[in-house]
C-alpha cells in the first residue's frame, strides 16, 4: 500500500472489510429508511481533500489554497486512486 496514499486518508489507515459490512447493514436497516439516492462513500476520509478541490473548482476557487489537480493546501501532489480496502487473502 502506498503510504502517501495512507497519509491523504483521514483515517490514516486503511477501511476494514467488517467496517464496510457494517455500512451495508445500516442501509438495509430500519435507521436508513429515508436514505434514498445517494452514495456512500467508506474511504477512511480519503476524499475529503479531494472533494475540496472539487468544490475549488465548481466555486471557482472559493475554497482557500486549494488548486483543483495540484495538490493540496499544503502542496502534496494528489493521489492516484484510491484503493482503501484490505483484502482477504
Amino acid at each position: 500500500m502506498d503510504s502517501v496514499l495512507l497519509e491523504s486518508a483521514a483515517l490514516k489507515r486503511l477501511v476494514e472489510p467488517e467496517e464496510e459490512a457494517d455500512a451495508v447493514a445500516f442501509l438495509c436497516g430500519p435507521q436508513a429508511t429515508a436514505m434514498t439516492g445517494t452514495d456512500l462513500v467508506i474511504d477512511g476520509g480519503y476524499c475529503v481533500d479531494q472533494c475540496a478541490h472539487h468544490l475549488a473548482g465548481v466555486l471557482g476557487g472559493g475554497v482557500v489554497g486549494a488548486d483543483p489537480g495540484q495538490g493540496d493546501v499544503f502542496g502534496a501532489a494528489p493521489p492516484g486512486p484510491p484503493s482503501l480496502t484490505r483484502s482477504r487473502r
